[in-house]
């Protein structure tokens, strides 16, 4: 009964020694290698973490706030147009008859005005009788001039001759009918610049009902403030001997011309550009038309004016525009860091969290690892006493066989 009780039990010390407790321990080995891979990796990640937990978020550079430069940029400078100085001294153009009777059902009233004359030019007519001279043409006769009131201007009126005209027109009339006349007239502006001799041809209307009367003319603007500078070579042009009264009168106007333009004498842009007009046009100036010559020199200042103050609203645009694109850039680049800022933010509370995990499971596989060491460390000796048994064993079994063998030969 010993003797099976001891060979069960080495049988089962065999099979724990060849099957159980190395399957154990590579169990326990695999489990020892994967916690410390785990200890390993998540140290590293961990150390990332803090590295991003450190870093601070990239940014783009923020332009400075846009500043005005110290002085404003200047607009171009404007030159006197010199030809609107000159259109003053040309004299009136295009005279026409502007026919204010409708169609003529009934004979005219004395002093009635048939029409009122009209001419291109800078100067506007002359308001007196001598803006319009009849020269003659076929039906000179039939006609007279007269001030028209109404339209403030010299207007046309008919002599008995066109009021016995109208009369047989009219007599019996059953259906409209129509007239031309023709006349040749010269026209002076209100400096008396004279004009080429004209033919001009208007037609009057006859019927047997009345027609209204056409609208008025629109009134002439009132006339521009004349000028004056270059006092002393004005005054010698219109009159050489300084002693004159006319010398005196033309120097002082000159001289005022800066004040009716609305521009200081001491103005050295004005000035200058007033010089150069007078060079320009001196060799038609004359007494006649140095009225002329100031008018125009004022429609040419404010021209200068206006372009200058259309130079500067567009500078003032172009500035506008770089400010607003400055401020859009700065705007972006703000707007750009700050949701870097905040991605920046997120990330770190990630890594944050992520560390804490991290550790967290680093702390598990480092314990499992060390219970999972104790362990081998508890087989290997285990392994080193059941090999020191096993031996111990070995001596003995042969140190019995050895005695058995004595003893039978003994016997023997």
């Amino acid at each position: 009964m010993e003797n099976g009780g001891d060979s069960r039990q080495r049988w089962f010390h065999r099979i724990q020694s060849l099957y159980v407790l190395p399957l154990a321990r590579g169990m326990y080995l695999l489990i020892a290698l994967v916690s410390l891979l785990v200890v390993v990796g998540g140290s590293i990640y961990a150390l990332y973490l803090q590295a991003v937990i450190a870093s601070q978020p990239s940014s783009v550079p923020i332009p400075p706030p846009y500043q005005e430069s110290g002085s404003p940029v200047a607009a171009t400078a404007q030159t006197l147009d010199i030809g609107l100085v000159g259109s003053r001294l040309e004299p009136p153009t295009n005279i026409r008859l502007n026919v204010r009777a409708g169609t003529i059902t009934a004979p005219l009233r004395r002093d009635e005005v048939i029409g009122y004359f009209q001419a291109d030019t800078k100067n506007n007519l002359a308001t007196s009788s001598e803006a319009i001279s009849i020269l003659g043409g076929k039906d000179a006769d039939f006609f007279e001039r007269v001030y028209d009131a109404q339209s403030k201007a010299i207007g046309l009126k008919g002599t008995a001759l066109l009021e016995k005209l109208i009369a047989d027109e009219l007599f019996d009339i059953k259906e409209p009918t129509s007239r031309n006349f023709e006349i040749r007239i010269v026209a002076r502006d209100r400096f008396l610049m004279l004009s080429e001799p004209t033919n001009i041809s208007f037609t009057l209307n006859f019927g047997p009902k009345v027609v209204a009367a056409s609208e008025p003319m629109i009134e002439s603007k009132p006339e521009l403030t004349e000028l004056q500078k270059i006092a002393a070579d004005i005054a010698s042009l219109i009159e050489p001997s300084e002693e004159d009264s006319t010398y005196s009168k033309a120097y002082y106007t000159a001289t005022k011309v800066p004040e009716r333009c609305n521009v200081s004498d001491r103005d050295q842009r004005f000035i200058s550009n007033y010089r150069r007009a007078f060079d320009q046009i001196r060799p038609r100036l004359n007494a006649t038309n140095v009225e002329a010559f100031y008018s125009g020199l004022c429609d040419a200042w404010k021209d200068v004016l206006m372009r200058e103050s259309a130079e500067r609203e567009r500078v003032e645009r172009l500035q506008g525009a770089t400010r607003r694109q400055a401020e859009d850039v700065r705007a972006s680049a703000q707007a750009q860091n700050y949701n870097l800022q905040r991605q920046h933010e997120i990330t770190v509370m990630q890594a944050k969290a992520n560390t804490w995990l991290t550790m967290t499971v680093v702390g598990s596989a480092l314990a499992i690892f060390l219970s999972i060491s104790l362990i081998l460390a508890f087989l290997a000796i285990e392994n080193h006493s059941r090999a020191v048994r096993t031996a111990i064993e070995s001596l003995v079994r042969i140190s019995e066989e050895k005695s058995t063998t004595d003893t039978v030969t003994n016997q023997t």
